[in-house]
């Protein structure tokens, strides 16, 4: 059985590479964010509120 690349990946990729650079931060931010815990988790989520808040 052969292995196809996912289609769907490749879309999505060229997605994320339209973004915006703060975009992709806050993005970054929240893939951290799900990752740490306690006090550095806090400071991510704070980080992101900051940024996220700074683009409206």
């Amino acid at each position: 059985m052969k292995h196809e690349p996912d289609k769907k990946l490749d879309k999505d990729l060229k997605t994320f590479d339209q973004q915006s650079a703060k975009t992709k931060e806050l993005e970054h931010l929240q893939g951290l964010a799900e990752k740490t815990t306690g006090k550095e988790r806090e400071a991510v989520e704070k980080k992101i509120q900051t940024k996220s808040k700074a683009r409206e």
